[in-house]
């Protein structure tokens, strides 16, 4: 114990420091040893365990640097895979707990108080006599939101669902092949996962082009508005699929083993981590896909299913550098990226300008006229025309161009029929002149 006391202090002297400087004794030291360090908290890989062909459990030996566990420590620890080092951040267990079959554990402070979560690598020696389940959060939210689908959607397809410019469907089978696309979402999700499991950024890369080709598929069906919604269930979908079919009957599985007397089986867990993280990465797509409808300048794109995917792209972003930050390895270059890739969506989505000449009081006055006349007042809403219907997009809040109005006008989208056969030219340039001028004012 002298001789550990006198090399430390020796070790720390100034003298020392001066006469190693400006890189400091570590630099020397760990020449010899890596772990003969003055300050930092370094160990040795004394034990490797492999439980699971993708697991491995490491036993460490610290140096004196290392004074004991606190909240919040994590390892860095770094490996070589073909030719190139990949850290990853993982939460210590003491020897204790790792005898008890503890990976990681984590302190977390919210709610007014302090909370010790700690992860079994399987499960626990003996199960405890209540458990916590963590599932009809996601049953209750795809329940509550299939009720909104039949309400909203489903109960006025001809307004929501149907536009006859893209599909000539009748109403019964606009809501069969809705139902059948969330069926097939998660057969063709669920099929994908058992093919590819073993390579995760493969399935990554598979997935996203399913929910692409789901999501032009779907715009050469439905209206837009429909299509960003219907594959926004669809997501919704696999995810509740996830919990109901893979999550919680591999828990059940781990269960049954541990009250049987038998060793559990990791699979049932490594399959249902896997699902978890496609549920994790899924929640911000889901989120922006079922919010657009508040937005008609996103949906009303001509290329709208490419809206939609650069959205599910942009969500996973954001999500992977949360999931970093939370292990440990900030990334402030990942929400720089994140939004310029906003900016050049919202450029992209931007209508154009428009160098024409202001409208002149006449024509503002007479497609006002039209606007009351033509059936306008009852879909949309318009302060300056006392208009206040919910079918069609609120005009003060999407501040539509002359040329938009124009378009729409003639050719109809969604709900919207076209107008050319029932007005002339010039009552379709008012009305634009007209809604354009006022709206939002």
């Amino acid at each position: 114990m002298f001789t550990q006391t006198l090399t430390r202090r020796a070790r720390r002297s100034p003298l020392l420091e001066l006469l190693t400087g400006p890189h400091g004794v570590d630099r020397y030291t760990e020449l010899v040893d890596r772990t003969w360090t003055t300050g930092e908290a370094r160990a040795k890989v004394v034990a490797i365990r492999r439980q699971t062909p993708r697991s491995v459990t490491l036993t460490l030996e610290p140096n004196q640097a290392f004074t004991g566990f606190l909240a919040g420590q994590h390892i860095n620890l770094t490996v070589e895979i073909d030719g190139r080092r990949r850290t990853r951040c993982y939460s210590p267990a003491s020897a204790e707990d790792a005898e008890a079959g503890v990976m990681g554990e984590l302190w977390e402070v919210h709610g007014g108080g302090f909370y010790h979560v700690q992860k079994y690598r399987v499960a626990p020696r003996v199960l405890p006599e209540r458990l916590a389940w963590f599932k009809w959060e996601a049953y209750t939210t795809w329940l509550s939101g299939f009720a909104l689908l039949c309400i909203v959607y489903f109960s006025n397809a001809r307004a929501y669902l149907i536009d006859k410019s893209v599909a000539d469907l009748t109403v019964p089978e606009a809501i069969a092949i809705t139902v059948g696309l969330l069926i097939a979402a998660w057969v063709v999700y669920d099929v994908l996962c058992r093919m590819l499991g073993r390579w995760p950024k493969v399935l990554a890369l598979a997935l996203f082009g399913f929910i692409a080709l789901s999501a032009y598929v779907t715009g050469q069906l439905f209206a837009p508005r429909a299509m960003f919604i219907i594959v926004g269930s669809m997501m919704g979908t696999m995810m509740a699929g996830n919990v109901l079919f893979v999550i919680i009957p591999g828990h059940w599985e781990l269960i049954r083993a541990k009250r049987a007397g038998r060793e559990p089986d990791p699979a049932p867990g490594v399959k249902g981590k896997l699902r978890s993280v496609h549920n994790n990465y899924l929640t911000l797509p889901v989120l922006l896909a079922m919010l657009s409808n508040h937005f008609p300048f996103v949906y009303g794109h001509d290329d709208a299913w490419l809206v939609l995917c650069a959205f599910v792209a942009l969500g996973v972003y954001v999500r992977h550098f949360f999931n970093l930050r939370h292990a440990g390895r900030t990334r402030w270059s990942m929400p720089v990226v994140a939004a310029a890739a906003v900016v050049a969506l919202a450029v992209w989505l931007a209508p154009p300008d428009e160098p024409s000449a202001p409208a002149s009081p006449a024509s503002v006055s007479a497609g006002k006229r039209v606007f009351l006349t033509a059936g306008c007042v009852s879909c949309h809403t318009l302060s300056d025309a006392g208009a206040v219907g919910v079918v069609g997009p609120n005009l003060d809040a999407a501040k539509p161009s002359r040329a938009l109005v124009i378009n729409r006008v003639t050719n109809g989208q969604g709900a919207m029929p076209s107008f050319e056969n029932k007005l002339s030219k010039q009552q379709v340039q008012a009305v634009a002149d007209y809604v354009s001028s006022v709206a939002g004012a």
